[in-house]
């Protein structure tokens, strides 16, 4: 009753709850049409509604602005209880406006230009190990979700460059992910507009795991609200997986398990930062591998390449410092790359060629390996699946809940390399080819019949 009598939009209660739970029932049977009741609903947002889209979600909020015009009216009432007294508030749009940094060009040309500065600038420094920091979980493989290196060198590259901005070791972490986003969306803009105007296939692609660009520019009419769910959806992913969870989901998880403060995100997990709690503020600074890193030129963001995404420095290093970091990802790395090399030495080019199916039953032996060594720590870390055990044993979720752990451990071993599920090698694999392809230690081919393979590269 309190909102329909401060918003025009409703008449009565029942015309609000009735728009209400349209909405979800069409949430959960068709959640395309859910961006149209936006769309309609856009006009009438409050400024308060309208702050917190744009400092949570600003892409979307800009690219609904761009699809409806102006969010909310240009002047809105809204009742604020002030010491148990209702107030009216007259708050404009320019008072609503949000500090919020968007993709524009202003900052990539100022990281741009400021590139050799950062670099000597990260090689007169020391970055030493702080006292505490907060942890990684230890997960061995290395998460298919950070599914390339070019990502995390740009998002690094601009951790470099605030540190020459800022004359500070210690970066907010909130305005890292800001500009690393602004950053990483504009070289992802570029790259695709290579590939698609080149026709590059998918296998040499070098924009894959970057952001989706924010432009509706050539994007037809009936198609831009799902676009601009894509683009909101992808800038998310980009920022969750290469550069680190939110400050806020970290405190979240804090706070409900005081134990657990792991902070997930490629650059954490690959030991190339540390992030530290300071007066409730989240820090980022180098390791003395991400400085190291930080340091090497790197052909898309220093030479402005469009095809070539880590130089051969870049390489040797991931091979050294990054991927021995973790174990079991080392293991599958070492035992694909013997058994490529291996091939490599075959007379026919038939046989030379890897196929996936293969790599899948190296992937898995690999990873039993470790199983078969630490089966606790493999449940622990969700290497081997409950879901997958339940059925591959035939059992209820509480026959297996009342088992005892040394007894469920040895069901995991009796299982043999039957416990991994097909569903996570096949992911495994596909992320760990990828990684290989991209720093050139194997070369990926898909065939005319959009088959692949792999094999030495020349």
């Amino acid at each position: 009753e309190d909102i329909c009598k401060k918003i025009e939009r409703y008449d009565d209660p029942k015309d609000f709850i009735t728009e209400a739970i349209g909405m979800f029932i069409t949430w959960w049977t068709n959640p395309d049409k859910v961006q149209e009741i936006m769309m309609d609903m856009a006009k009438d947002l409050t400024p308060e509604m309208v702050a917190h889209m744009k400092e949570n979600a600003p892409v979307y909020a800009e690219n609904l602005e761009k699809a409806v015009g102006t969010l909310g009216s240009q002047k809105q009432q809204i009742a604020t209880s002030v010491g148990g007294t209702q107030t009216q508030v007259t708050v404009s749009d320019t008072e609503q406006k949000n500090e919020v940094i968007v993709s524009t060009p202003d900052y990539y040309n100022e990281f741009l230009h400021s590139l050799n500065d950062a670099r000597e600038k990260i090689e007169s420094m020391k970055f030493t190990e702080p006292k505490e920091y907060l942890p990684y979980d230890e997960y061995p493989l290395m998460w298919s979700f950070y599914s390339r290196f070019l990502p995390i060198k740009i998002v690094i590259s601009v951790l470099a460059n605030m540190i020459l901005e800022y004359d500070s070791p210690k970066i907010s972490y909130k305005q890292f992910r800001k500009k690393a986003y602004e950053v990483a969306v504009i070289f992802s803009q570029n790259l695709r507009n290579y590939e698609n105007s080149h026709q590059v296939p998918r296998n040499e692609r070098i924009s894959t795991g970057m952001p989706v660009p924010d432009s509706l520019t050539n994007v037809p009419s009936n198609k831009r609200l799902q676009t601009m769910a894509k683009i909101e959806s992808s800038k998310k992913r980009f920022l969750e997986h290469f550069v680190g969870m939110t400050e806020e989901s970290w405190k979240r998880r804090l706070k409900k398990d005081p134990n657990g403060a792991w902070f997930d995100g490629a650059l954490n997990a690959l030991g190339l930062v540390h992030v530290t709690l300071e007066d409730n503020e989240l820090k980022i600074i180098l390791s003395e591998d991400g400085a190291e890193f930080c340091k090497l030129s790197n052909p898309v963001i220093h030479n402005g390449s469009l095809v070539k995404p880590i130089s051969e420095e870049e390489k040797k290093f991931i091979k050294k410092k990054i991927i021995p970091k973790l174990n079991v990802e080392n293991e599958i790395v070492n035992d694909v790359m013997k058994h490529i090399e291996k091939t490599g030495k075959e007379k026919d080019p038939i046989k030379r060629r890897v196929l996936p199916s293969k790599l899948n039953e190296i992937v898995r032996k690999s990873v039993f390996k470790y199983v078969k060594n630490d089966p606790e720590d493999a449940y622990d870390q969700g290497i081997v699946r409950i879901q997958f055990l339940y059925e591959k044993l035939g059992k209820t979720t509480s026959e297996l809940d009342k088992m005892d752990f040394d007894d469920l451990c040895d069901e995991i071993l009796e299982l043999g390399e039957d416990c991994l599920d097909d569903k996570d090698v096949t992911a495994w694999r596909v992320a760990s080819m990828g990684r290989l392809s991209e720093i050139g230690a194997v070369k990926w081919t898909i065939d005319t019949h959009g088959d692949s393979f792999f094999t030495l590269p020349k």
